[in-house]
């Protein structure tokens, strides 16, 4: 029975707070909706006496630009003061301005000339955002009636009134936001308590009650399934003693076994991504040189844009996989390579890795045109991170795999692309294979024999036992080799599987030409 409450304890929560959430009373501005109201929704004056009318702008957040319009009869009521410009012939007030906070008040000061009943009404209103960009929704409310009481009437009154009056009644004002600020009620002190005379405090008090109970309920219930639990775990231990008295019992909770299984994997894991964020700084202005940019900068010509190459990106490596990254241009994917490597480091979020036993492999890193091939050989090896002993004693195979041996004492800036992609392919390579691999797009170079040559390179580089990240826009060479897939779209991780499944999901949005927008990850098999 304890195990069917614990079961269904949270529905039973979740059902008592909606109760209370429809008992509540709906008290809420909606932030793009504006309210245009009087102070109150009638007033009582008396015949050649001044009185006032409040006006009321109000929103929940704040508002900017405001132009409202009141109507009055000029017949009945002679304008004194308190509107921003006033039309007296026909009688049309209006209130402009810019504001902001939540809300602006008005108090417009009337004299009363008619001896017969008249009323306000507002025309217009038009609120703008804050930031002045658009119109808010605008609610206006109803015509204000004015009853004017003749002086004649008064006198007669006072007279019927007996002279000595038995109730003394006092007057409360009530202010709230939904109704009017100034409405008034007269309450009797002796006979009830005004507090219960308005339902929203009364309703508020009985929800109060209720989410109380509904915690102590809690607490008792959580109370006796932990009793529950104690009780059955000691009746276990009790059984397995009376069978054997001279066996050792391992009792473990469930928890602490999860716990083992948790800890067990979590020793696999040597690439763990948590959350990263990588955010720059796109400037809207191009400038060249440093004259250009202080002269656009001092006619703050020169503002930035953010733009997200990863968002909130997470996943993990197990030791030993090969794990491709897919994508299309501009998704993000070298940016991930680069964070994991540490070259770049994340805006949010962290990567847990040892560096000491990653190795990134990407083309044409560090070449200087200016520089021979020889030269650029030690360059570029040394910013991998090769010893000049250790390029000492692989320079001749660099050359020999690179095919380049009739060229090594050229310049740089005189070879072929495909050149170029085969010396930096043969130099990143050279050295064993590192414990952790990460490959750049570094299948995709030279001609299609040389392709062949370094394809087989590469594989024997995988299979030795290293943890691999690879970035490739080859299907093929993903569903071969990989073991997991992430799809990284435009900056979101799309999507987290087997090669199979992943790869066929890539392709069919490729297909449509326009990908979906990314709603959560799915970890597929």
């Amino acid at each position: 029975m304890f195990r069917r409450i614990k079961e269904n304890f949270h529905i039973v929560g979740l059902g008592m707070f909606m109760i209370a959430a429809l008992i509540i009373p709906n008290q809420v501005v909606h932030a793009d909706e504006a309210n245009v109201h009087f102070g109150s929704t009638s007033y009582e004056t008396k015949e050649g006496d001044p009185f006032n009318v409040g006006v009321y702008i109000t929103t929940e957040q704040g508002f900017g630009k405001y132009a409202v319009t009141m109507k009055y009869d000029p017949e009945s009521l002679e304008y004194v003061g308190g509107a921003d410009s006033v039309d007296e012939e026909n009688g049309l007030l209006v209130f402009t301005g810019t504001h902001g906070g939540p809300e602006i008040r008005y108090m417009v000061n009337f004299n009363v000339i008619g001896e017969e009943d008249t009323s306000v009404s507002f025309n217009s209103a038009a609120v703008n955002l804050a930031d002045n960009s658009n119109i808010m929704t605008t609610s206006v409310a109803a015509d204000a009636p004015i009853k004017v009481e003749k002086l004649e009437d008064e006198e007669e009154e006072a007279e019927e009134a007996p002279a000595n009056q038995a109730e003394i009644h006092r007057e409360v004002v009530v202010k709230s936001r939904a109704n009017s600020p100034e409405l008034q009620m007269t309450a009797h002190p002796a006979d009830e308590n005004p507090f219960f005379e308005n339902d929203y405090f009364l309703i508020t008090a009985i929800t109060v009650v209720i989410l109380l109970a509904t915690a102590v309920v809690s607490i008792l219930l959580v109370s006796l399934v932990k009793k529950a639990k104690r009780k059955k775990k000691r009746a276990v231990k009790k059984t397995h003693q009376k069978f054997d008295e001279n066996l050792d019992v391992l009792d473990l909770e469930d928890e602490a076994l999860e716990e083992e299984v948790q800890d067990a994997s979590k020793d696999d894991i040597v690439i763990d991504v948590k959350d990263v964020t990588m955010e720059f700084k796109v400037a809207s202005a191009q400038t060249n040189g440093i004259k250009d940019y202080i002269i656009h900068l001092l006619k703050r010509q020169i503002s930035y844009r953010k733009f997200y190459a990863l968002n909130h990106v997470s996943f993990s490596v197990k030791k030993g996989e090969v794990v491709g990254i897919i994508g299309t241009n501009g998704s993000g994917k070298s940016t991930i390579l680069k964070i994991v490597s540490g070259a770049l480091h994340p805006t949010s979020g962290h990567v847990d890795v040892d560096r000491r036993k990653v190795q990134l492999l990407t083309l044409g890193t560090g070449f200087d045109m200016e520089l021979t091939g020889r030269e650029n050989v030690y360059l570029n090896g040394a910013i991998i991170g090769y010893s000049k002993q250790f390029l000492d004693e692989h320079y001749d195979e660099i050359v020999e795999f690179a095919e380049l041996q009739d060229f090594m004492d050229e310049k740089v800036k005189n070879y072929s692309s495909g050149m170029v992609s085969r010396l930096g392919f043969a130099i990143a390579t050279a050295g064993d294979a590192a414990e952790i691999l990460i490959l750049d797009e570094v299948l995709s170079v030279g001609d299609e024999f040389f392709r062949k040559k370094s394809l087989k390179r590469v594989k024997e580089m995988i299979h030795s036992g290293s943890t691999v990240l690879l970035v490739s826009h080859g299907m093929g060479t993903i569903r071969e080799n990989c073991s997991k897939v992430v799809w990284i779209e435009k900056g979101e991780l799309r999507m987290v599987g087997t090669p199979d499944v992943v790869c066929k999901a890539y392709q069919q949005m490729q297909e449509r030409g326009i990908p979906d927008p990314v709603t959560t990850v799915s970890e597929v098999s």
